[in-house]
């Protein structure tokens, strides 16, 4: 599955949030924010939890679910994981090893 997006943040006094705008398909215009990123206790699986701040064009909040929002929500956040895994290892003086 290939999904537009666009990331954004608001940053505030106190904190600064980050989330995700789908551009384009089923969900477009759906913005939602990241609360958390992390892996589940004792495995190497992520745990994403969001929520919608702007439902898809024409659709209410509830429509931003079920296993086509899953897709697309796995998509995005594993595409910006792989860009930032590679804007990290082609960074200059890149160590070798891996960190400990």
């Amino acid at each position: 599955m290939l999904v537009k997006y666009e990331p954004w943040v608001l940053k505030t006094e106190d904190n600064e949030v980050w989330g995700v705008k789908i551009l384009d398909g089923e969900f477009a215009g759906c913005a939602f924010a990241i609360n958390e990123l992390d892996e589940k206790d004792g495995t190497k699986e992520l745990m994403l939890d969001y929520n919608v701040v702007q439902p898809p064009e024409g659709k209410s909040v509830e429509d931003a679910s079920g296993p086509n929002f899953d897709a697309a929500l796995n998509f995005i956040i594993q595409d910006i994981l792989q860009k930032a895994i590679d804007a990290y290892e082609n960074r200059e003086g890149n160590p070798t090893e891996p960190s400990e």
